[in-house]
C-alpha cells in the first residue's frame, strides 16, 4: 500500500503461485468443493468457511475485496462453472498412484470416476454404482487422459443450469446472491 499516492497493490489473478487455477489459493491443494467469490477467486469450501462473517460481510483472503455473504452462508456460494469442471478433469486425468484410491469403499484402487458424485470408484463400486436407485442416471468414466478428452467433448455440449431450476439453462449470474439464474428467475433478481 502506497498511502502517499493512494495506490493499493491488489493481486487480480485467480492463479496460484505455480500458475494453477485448479488449486485453492489458501491451502494450495486441488480445490475440494470449489467456491468462487464475486471477485472470481476460488477456494475450497472448508478453507472459505473459516472466513470472518461479521454483519453478513466478509472479504476475499487473496485480494481483500469485500462482499456480502449470501443469506444461506458461504456454503451457498457456487463455483464459477469452469473451475469445478477443471478440477473434475484434473482428478480424472490424475495418474498419481497415491491419489488413485476408491473414494467410496476406501479399499481398492480407483478404476473410474462418477461425474455427478465427483468421486473415484474402484472396479467393484463402479459396477454397483449404476445399479443403485440414487445413482442410476450417473455417468461413470474411466480414469486417465483418454477419459479426460471424452469429458471435454461432453462438456462442450452442456450449458450451466439455474441454481433454483436445475432443468433450466442459466441465462445470467446474479452477483447479489451469487447464483446462476434462468429467465424465469430473472424477474426476481433486479
Amino acid at each position: 500500500v502506497d498511502m502517499a499516492n493512494g495506490n493499493i497493490a491488489v493481486p487480480v489473478t485467480n492463479v496460484d503461485s505455480d500458475g494453477d487455477i485448479a488449486k485453492c489459493l489458501l491451502c494450495k491443494q486441488l480445490l475440494n468443493e470449489p467456491r468462487t467469490l464475486p471477485c472470481f477467486h476460488s477456494f475450497c469450501l472448508q478453507c472459505i468457511s473459516r472466513l470472518d462473517q461479521a454483519n453478513n460481510q466478509s472479504a476475499c483472503p487473496h485480494c481483500f475485496e469485500k462482499f456480502v455473504v449470501p443469506p444461506n452462508g458461504l456454503e451457498s456460494l457456487l463455483d464459477c462453472g469452469f473451475v469445478g469442471k477443471l478440477v473434475d478433469l484434473r482428478r480424472i486425468a490424475n495418474e498419481d498412484i497415491e491419489d488413485r484410491r476408491c473414494e467410496i469403499c476406501l479399499k481398492d484402487s480407483a478404476a473410474g470416476y462418477c461425474l455427478q458424485c465427483q468421486q473415484k470408484l474402484c472396479s467393484t463400486c463402479k459396477e454397483y454404482h449404476p445399479r443403485q436407485k440414487c445413482s442410476k442416471s450417473h455417468t461413470v468414466v474411466g480414469l486417465g487422459h483418454t477419459s479426460m478428452q471424452e469429458i471435454i467433448e461432453l462438456s462442450k455440449n452442456t450449458s450451466p443450469a439455474c441454481a433454483k431450476h436445475p432443468t433450466e439453462i442459466a441465462a445470467s449470474h446474479c452477483m447479489d446472491c451469487i447464483q446462476l439464474i434462468c429467465h424465469a428467475c430473472h424477474s426476481d433478481h433486479t
